[in-house]
């Protein structure tokens, strides 16, 4: 008997323990021991419950604030137009180095071929050249039959140039759009972690001063706005009745 008294003593110790143990925060009782992180009823999803609120509150107070709030929202407007910009630059590359890609190939099927079936382009001091640019022998370059349309060297290697020009500028503008623009919007968007001003003042000089520049990028077509149908005018009334 004084046996039984003695462990339903003991577990009223550990269960009292346990409650002011959970009651003060120092040391997680049996039952919270028991749940897992998973369980929204664990430690430490609590914890991290507490602190995304305590995280998101730090953001509305910061937007109190008419200096952090405009500086917040000059930097998400101007965020978006450098976004969108980036991406209709990349598009307007892209098509550009389709065009670019299909002339080089209509100049290459309309070339003059050498002896050994290489391409040849002729300058218009009659210098004679490879595809790389290297000289062919007057010898070889004797027996050479130019069709009528075959390209230029001068026009041949421009647009290799162009092509080349394009590619290089497109690899920057994705770099950009990526690199900061993409690292720029994670941070403005992660009200986890608020911007401070200096951080947005930062990346607003950063859209501005990284971004590349276009050289070799063709104008863009003015768009062309049809008219609108023309309304059909009512008929005229007689001024006087006969």
């Amino acid at each position: 008997m004084r046996h039984d008294l003695s462990s339903n003593d003991a577990k009223k110790r550990r269960d009292f323990d346990d409650l002011q143990n959970e009651i003060t925060g120092m040391d997680p009782g049996r039952i919270q021991r028991f749940l897992s992180e998973g369980d929204g009823r664990s430690p430490g999803a609590k914890r991290r419950k507490r602190v995304k609120e305590a995280e998101q509150r730090r953001l509305v107070e910061l937007l109190t604030d008419p200096i952090y709030r405009a500086t917040y929202e000059r930097l998400g407007s101007q965020l978006s137009e450098a976004e969108t910009h980036a991406d209709q630059t990349i598009q307007r590359y892209e098509t550009a180095i389709q065009a670019a890609q299909t002339l080089l190939a209509d100049m290459e099927a309309d070339a003059a071929r050498g002896p050994d079936g290489q391409l040849v382009f002729r300058y218009a001091d009659g210098r004679v050249v490879d595809a790389d640019g290297r000289d062919v022998t007057p010898e070889i370059a004797a027996g050479i039959t130019w069709p009528e349309n075959a390209p230029s060297a001068e026009a041949y290697f421009a647009a290799k140039e162009q092509l080349n020009s394009l590619e290089n500028e497109l690899h920057q503008w994705r770099g950009y759009r990526t690199d900061t623009l993409g690292s720029i919007r994670d941070r403005h968007d992660n009200d986890d972690n608020p911007m401070s001003l200096d951080e947005m003042d930062d990346a607003l000089d950063r859209i501005e001063s990284t971004q590349p520049a276009i050289f070799a990028l063709p104008a863009a077509e003015p768009e062309v706005i049809a008219a609108p149908p023309a309304t059909p005018s009512a008929p005229s009334l007689p001024t006087t009745l006969n």
